[in-house]
Formats: structure tokens, C-alpha cells, sequence
């Protein structure tokens, strides 16, 4: 419990450094819920803070929510980079909060690889991905500065299920203005979407940019 509450009392303490630009606190996560160790909401949810950050890294922190991190960048007008790789907490929730914030027409990064509903320490469960065409969709119309994106590893969470992102997502990203750099690797793209996915490789590529999915042969 000690640690629990360092970390955030951590957290809270730079929340109030009125110049603080950039804050990486990857990997502050929970090996279990029970274990009491890591960052949460409970600093995030901060009524004030953060206002002048330009990037922010949760990367790995297994205990903070879509709720948690929809309230700071609500507070981030300037916020360019946005990383919550392996945050199990994740979803469409936090991209649709994104959408609307201020920081949609600054953020210019975002990484959401492996932001899968129950992993812990990098291993997949049969959870599936929170982040869909929905949430991406979103991001894709209102993120109009948005130059990066990362979304590894999206894939069906069971034989049968229908994959997490489709030819609409790869629609909408490929009209997004800025978008130059899309890295899906290990990304599900189910045969009757790929034609979508492959316009929106042609589209990266004439704005010198590239979308890459190893998984399928396609760079």
C-alpha cells in the first residue's frame, strides 16, 4: 500500500510544477490487482495540474482508466504526445475523450499498441482489444494535427469474433489531414477489409509516409 500511494503521491506532486512539459511514468503498474504497487486514477483525477504538458507516458501502468487519462489531457491543451502502450484500462472511452479535448488540434503522437482488457506484463488474454473503430474513427476526424499512430497487435480476442478494426477504421484514417506514420504490426485485417488497408498504405505513402503490418507481408 506504501508504494500505491508513493506513486501517486508522486504524480501529484509534478501535477503541480506549473512548467513541467513532459511526464514519463511507464511502467509504475500493478503486477495483480491485489498487489497494492503502481500508478492510478487517483492522481489523474487531480481537479487541477498538468496544464502545460507537451508529452505524457503511461506505458505500462496496468491500474489507470480511460477516466483517469480522459481527465488529464481534458487539462493538456498543448499535449503533442500521448503514450499508454500495454494499459489494460484503455479503450475507446480514452480516444473519444481525446477527440473532443483541447489537445486534438495538438496532438501529433499517439500510441495505443497492446491496449488489451486483462494483459499483465505483456501477456495476452482472451479479453481482446477496448480499442475499436469506433474510438479510432473519432480520433481520425477530430485529431486534425495527429502525424503518428501506433496500434499493434489488434487482433480477434477468439476465433470467432469479428476483428477489432475494419475497412471503416482504415477509411478514416486514410483521410485523416496529417497522418503519415501508422504502425499496426500484428494487426488483425480480416480478407474482405484488406483492399481498405491497402488504399490507406497508397494514400501514407504519396504523403511520404509508410503503414506497416509485418503479419501480412505488407510495408
Amino acid at each position: 500500500r506504501f508504494l500505491l500511494d508513493q506513486a501517486d503521491r508522486v504524480a501529484l506532486a509534478l501535477a503541480r510544477a506549473p512548467g513541467l512539459r513532459r511526464v514519463i511514468c511507464a511502467d509504475l503498474a500493478t503486477a495483480s490487482p491485489e498487489s497494492g504497487v503502481g500508478l492510478t486514477d487517483a492522481s489523474l483525477l487531480s481537479p487541477s495540474g498538468f496544464a502545460n504538458l507537451t508529452l505524457l507516458s503511461l506505458r505500462g501502468c496496468h491500474a489507470v482508466t480511460d477516466r483517469g487519462v480522459a481527465a488529464v489531457v481534458a487539462r493538456c491543451p498543448l499535449l503533442r504526445e500521448l503514450d499508454v502502450q500495454y494499459c489494460v484500462g484503455i479503450g475507446d472511452g480514452l480516444l473519444h475523450a481525446v477527440a473532443t479535448a483541447p489537445c486534438r488540434t495538438s496532438l501529433r503522437h499517439l500510441n495505443v499498441n497492446r491496449a488489451f482488457a486483462g494483459m499483465v506484463d505483456g501477456v495476452h488474454s482472451d479479453y481482446g482489444p477496448t480499442c475499436t473503430d469506433a474510438g479510432l474513427i473519432a480520433l481520425a476526424r477530430c485529431c486534425v494535427r495527429l502525424e503518428r499512430l501506433d496500434i499493434r497487435g489488434y487482433r480477434p480476442a477468439y476465433s470467432d469474433a469479428p476483428p477489432p478494426l475494419t475497412g471503416d477504421t482504415f477509411r478514416a484514417l486514410a483521410t485523416a489531414p496529417a497522418l503519415r506514420h501508422l504502425d499496426a504490426d500484428g494487426t488483425h485485417v480480416a480478407a474482405k477489409h484488406r483492399q481498405a488497408w491497402l488504399q490507406l498504405q497508397i494514400q501514407l505513402h504519396a504523403r511520404g509516409g509508410y503503414a506497416t503490418n509485418r503479419a501480412f507481408g505488407q510495408n
